[in-house]
């Protein structure tokens, strides 16, 4: 699959979300990345 095809679907999915949803899924992204940093350093 195209990446650009790949990001349209997920502004598309980003968008359809609730606001609740979307807060959720910015908290779990900002979380995981935190959790990686913190193991790669």
């Amino acid at each position: 699959m195209d990446l650009k095809v790949l990001l349209q679907r997920i502004v598309d999915f980003f968008i359809k979300l609730n606001k609740k949803q979307k807060i959720a899924l910015i908290a779990a992204g900002v979380l995981i990345t935190a959790l990686l940093v913190f193991l790669l350093l």
